[in-house]
């Protein structure tokens, strides 16, 4: 990593989603439950645009939690998710699928 482009702080956002296996599914955790295993991963961010894609909302909290499946997602969120199975990355925070949508407090 480039010196200058090294944070030094400790902040992690609180939600991430598990990229660890190749079954076609990835898990959200939070990062109070996964805070020592936590130490590489991305953020992707993008232009929502017109389309209607997948969020997280509080009536499918415990849906997610279960996994989801690529198959649910945008062709650009599976591309971002192939490039962090290449390079080997763990872990990837999307906001639509990382923060409850419909929460003011999340």
């Amino acid at each position: 990593m480039h010196t200058a482009c090294k944070s030094s702080s400790d902040y992690l956002p609180s939600k991430f989603l598990s990229l660890s296996d190749n079954t076609g599914i990835i898990r959200p955790v939070t990062t109070k439950d996964e805070r020592k295993r936590i130490d590489c991963y991305t953020t992707f961010s993008h232009c929502w645009g017109g389309a209607n894609i997948v969020t997280l909302q509080s009536s499918t909290l415990d849906t997610f939690h279960q996994g989801i499946s690529l198959d649910l997602l945008p062709k650009t969120f599976i591309e971002a998710i192939a490039v962090c199975h290449r390079f080997s990355i763990p872990y990837v925070r999307i906001y639509q699928l990382c923060r409850i949508q419909d929460s003011l407090t999340d």
